[in-house]
């Protein structure tokens, strides 16, 4: 597996969440906190979607992570449609990764960024001990 993802289809989903929730750039770009050249440069695929813009489309607009970074084209998929899923401990393990991933202070692939969140948040639900996924993270990191 390569450590790397496909960065135009990553901002071909940024494209359809916006397209989908029927806003402008603008709008889109004023809601996420960034600007309107940022928000045109991920959906062009010009510039990497970072870690925060990518909690901030799930925090405003509920869209899955996982899915912005390597889902299936089409319809975005919202948190709301995956049964069963914690958005508390979701949250907490997305929140998690990012303050790790800042800590590293190393730019971080967003494929690495996604299996991160989603072994933490796993750890997270099974009540598995959280230091050894913790650990697993920085793993992943150093090898990002």
């Amino acid at each position: 597996m390569s450590n790397t993802f496909d960065q135009q289809k990553v901002a071909g989903r940024f494209l359809t969440v916006r397209s989908h929730l029927n806003l402008s750039q603008k709008s889109f770009a004023e809601s996420l906190g960034i600007s309107l050249g940022a928000e045109q440069n991920y959906e062009r695929g010009n510039r990497q979607i970072s870690a925060n813009v990518i909690h901030s489309v799930y925090k405003v607009y509920d869209v899955d992570p996982q899915w912005l970074l390597d889902g299936e084209e089409g319809q975005p998929r919202f948190m709301k449609n995956r049964g069963g899923l914690n958005k508390d401990v979701l949250s907490r393990a997305v929140k998690d990764v990012l303050e790790a991933i800042e800590e590293s202070g190393r730019d971080v692939p967003s494929e690495i960024i996604s299996k991160c969140i989603g072994v933490l948040y796993s750890s997270y639900i099974n009540d598995n001990d959280s230091k050894a996924a913790v650990e697993m993270i920085n793993v992943l990191l150093e090898m990002a």
